[in-house]
């Protein structure tokens, strides 16, 4: 007689509510008692520390600098292959939002930070878990994000140039799929910058674009 298993999704309503409870009691010592609405004493000091960033929105944040440009006009100087300077344009406008929005919100850690530093320790931590600690964990993934966007966006500028300045060279990338029935492989970070490289138009025997 073959071995009979469970369902892994059976029952997982009363998991979920059971956890939820679990939280609950964690949060309330224990008590069991249903989550209240904020007390008036914390409603103020949200609002204190709101105004107060808003403050410091105003003052000079690092990093300094103005945001990135938009303008890649330049792009449109060359003779490219159907659609590519459009497709090159459009990945440059989306990495550049990237790496604006990460620098605005460096800018809004620094701003938390300085307002932070005006409370008291147990008052700080409430702040920083309401408001701050979502913004620090994606500005510190955010780098290692980046340069794989950047890698994406080269990798594709470089086959862009090819298709538009070499004769017979082909229009598919590595781990793209060679069938039209197979699906297109998943590289890791360290095979994406090797295809990356491969794909460069710069090398010695490259004629100009």
């Amino acid at each position: 007689m073959g071995r009979t298993w469970a369902d892994p999704s059976a029952g997982w309503q009363e998991r979920l509510s059971q956890q939820s409870f679990d939280v609950r009691q964690g949060e309330l010592g224990g008590t069991g008692k249903e989550i209240s609405p904020l007390d008036s004493e914390v409603v103020n000091l949200f609002r204190s520390a709101i105004d107060a960033y808003l403050e410091e929105l105003g003052s000079a944040l690092e990093p300094a600098g103005s945001y990135l440009p938009y303008n890649f006009d330049f792009i449109h100087n060359r003779e490219w292959h159907i659609f590519g300077n459009q497709m090159v344009e459009d990945e440059l406008r989306e990495l550049t939002n990237i790496m604006n929005r990460w620098c605005g919100d460096l800018h809004r850690w620094h701003a938390w930070n300085n307002v932070i530093r005006s409370y008291g320790e147990n008052e700080a931590w409430k702040i920083r878990r309401e408001f701050v600690e979502a913004l620090v964990h994606h500005c510190l993934l955010e780098p290692s994000a980046v340069r794989d966007r950047f890698t994406f966006v080269a990798t594709n500028a470089f086959h862009q140039i090819r298709l538009s300045s070499e004769e017979g060279y082909k229009d598919r990338l590595e781990g793209d799929p060679k069938k039209p029935n197979e699906k297109p492989m998943f590289l890791s970070r360290g095979k994406k910058r090797s295809a990356s490289r491969k794909s460069s138009p710069y090398g010695p025997n490259q004629r100009s674009f």
